[in-house]
């Protein structure tokens, strides 16, 4: 990533005018992702165990310390956009170590001396690893074909929709987390044969994550552009996000039954079933969506496309989920 930096960027094609600027924030971030993977990682292994209290704790350090080092960086030592990046990092890095210390001395998870695993252990650990990374790579790289999509309008759509995806990540969080916490029960009680205890998870989380993001699309119809307006200032960009986000709102809860019955899913060890239900998602349904609306309706098809691919995923997720054979996997033998 570091030594492809401008290459990538141009893949995406990125504004001329823009690409110095988000070629400096892009190669220091890609130094510092070990951190980011690190603390991930502990956080994943504390929610396996039902523990999803101590990895929030992580994450509001590395929040809070880049909230006062980001102007810090920026302005204080003057290092621009730059500073942006390495605040990012010191932040992530110190979140990560803090983590390492504190769940070794806490002795939250099991933990042994480190051995190689055996054939068997790293046969399983592959077959659920592989198609993981792969789902980020394919979930990565359809974001970054949309982003192609979004650049070839200018810099006002770039701006706006920046700032509204900044937005989005706080909007998605009651359907992340609902699907996160469904994902950690599933994948106790499906280890423990008790599928119908798993079924009443996958319904009771369906009704949450509608209710929630229902509240959510609701209240962003009504106040999309104070909430752009938070983010950017210049006009285009905050009208362009505004019109983007009262169109996207009537498609979230859409997007969290998506998290929710994947996560049902994934908790039984469907990996690579997962990693299909994704290539359709971005690549058979998302980017050729969007394209095909923003090349029919300009600007305003980009939301427009983005929401009917949620709605189209999420039915693709219930049909796995009702006819699919995830129940009937087996990862451990007894």
């Amino acid at each position: 990533g570091y030594f492809f930096t401008e290459p990538l960027l141009s893949l995406l094609q990125t504004p001329g005018n823009m690409m110095d600027l988000a070629a400096s924030y892009l190669s220091i971030h890609f130094i510092g992702i070990i951190f980011l993977f690190g603390y991930n990682f502990i956080s994943t292994v504390l929610r396996a165990v039902g523990d999803s209290q101590t990895p929030l704790r992580f994450v509001l350090l590395a929040v809070i310390l880049n909230l006062f080092m980001d102007p810090l960086f920026i302005s204080v030592f003057n290092l621009g956009i730059a500073g942006a990046a390495y605040a990012t990092v010191v932040s992530q890095g110190i979140a990560f170590i803090y983590g390492v210390v504190y769940t070794v001395r806490k002795q939250l998870v099991p933990f042994s001396k480190p051995a190689l695993p055996s054939l068997e252990e790293t046969s399983v650990i592959l077959k659920l690893g592989v198609p993981a990374g792969l789902q980020m790579m394919v979930i990565s790289g359809g974001s970054m074909a949309i982003m192609s999509v979004v650049n070839s309008f200018g810099e006002s759509v770039v701006s706006g929709f920046g700032a509204v995806q900044r937005l989005d990540s706080l909007l998605i969080l009651p359907a992340m987390a609902i699907g996160t916490a469904v994902n950690s029960m599933a994948g106790q009680t499906v280890g423990s044969g008790d599928m119908e205890r798993t079924k009443k998870i996958a319904h009771y989380g369906v009704i949450y994550v509608l209710l929630f993001m229902a509240a959510v699309s609701t209240a962003i119809f009504l106040t999309g552009y104070h909430a752009v307006r938070l983010f950017i200032s210049e006009a285009d960009s905050a009208a362009f996000g505004e019109e983007y986000l009262k169109t996207i709102a009537f498609f979230y809860p859409f997007i969290g039954i998506n998290f929710v019955l994947n996560g049902v899913v994934r908790a039984a060890g469907a990996m690579f079933q997962i990693l299909v239900l994704n290539v359709i998602s971005f690549w058979a349904l998302r980017y050729p969506f969007t394209y095909l609306f923003s090349k029919w309706l300009g600007e305003n098809g980009i939301a427009l496309g983005i929401g009917m691919s949620f709605m189209l995923s999420s039915l693709t997720a219930f049909l796995y989920y009702r006819y699919g054979k995830w129940k009937h996997l087996v990862l451990f033998e007894k």
